[in-house]
């Protein structure tokens, strides 16, 4: 089961088990909207029927993660990268919902969520350039395709630290989406790319 990959999903099955109380923090109010979203132009409902998006601004490119966060990623299998990607990595392990950070400087107008175009490339964030199929469900801007939706964001958006070739990331645009799981599973397998996010929205 999915959320069993996350904290959240544990203490929930526990709870379950030994009939505990859980004070589960996904029931928590969710705040009113405001000022700080981003526009989103879904394509694709059946794909993807939820898409949050949040901007955070002020973020210090040098500022790295506390040592007990990098020590907690690292004890889940998983490598410190920077600190808006690292707290992304962490909610995930904690709540079972897989984030995705945008650097908001490199995206081009509304994030869109569609089908690829058969025969459309994107550079994913391991360096690869994928041909993408038409059963592909992609994140876009108004340039073109810059995630592949649940599994791997795009190299063209990606977060920029103090050690990297591009230009600081002092503002982020933060993803919290529900895509199709079988949508997610066979993109997956089609482009041989298993990430820590899709083996969490595949099931």
């Amino acid at each position: 089961r999915g959320y069993c990959l996350s904290m959240r999903g544990v203490a929930r099955e526990t709870a379950t088990a030994y009939g505990l109380p859980l004070r589960d923090p996904a029931l928590l109010d969710v705040p009113a909207p405001n000022a700080y979203g981003y526009p989103v132009q879904i394509s694709d409902p059946i794909g993807c029927d939820r898409f949050t998006a949040r901007t955070v601004t002020g973020l210090q490119p040098e500022a790295r993660s506390p040592i007990w966060m990098q020590r907690r990623l690292q004890k889940a299998g998983m490598r410190p990268i920077s600190l808006a990607v690292d707290i992304t990595n962490y909610v995930m392990l904690e709540l079972g919902q897989p984030l995705h950070a945008y650097d908001r400087n490199r995206v081009d107008g509304p994030i869109g969520v569609r089908r690829a175009a058969q025969g459309e490339k994107l550079t994913t964030l391991d360096g690869t350039v994928r041909v993408l199929d038409a059963e592909d469900l992609v994140i876009t801007d108004n340039r073109g395709p810059i995630g592949l939706a649940g599994v791997m964001g795009g190299a063209n958006t990606e977060i920029a630290d103090a050690d990297g070739e591009h230009a600081l990331t002092t503002e982020v645009v933060i993803e919290a989406a529900h895509f199709d799981a079988i949508s997610i599973a066979r993109t997956a397998r089609r482009h041989k790319l298993s990430s820590e996010a899709s083996k969490r929205f595949e099931r």
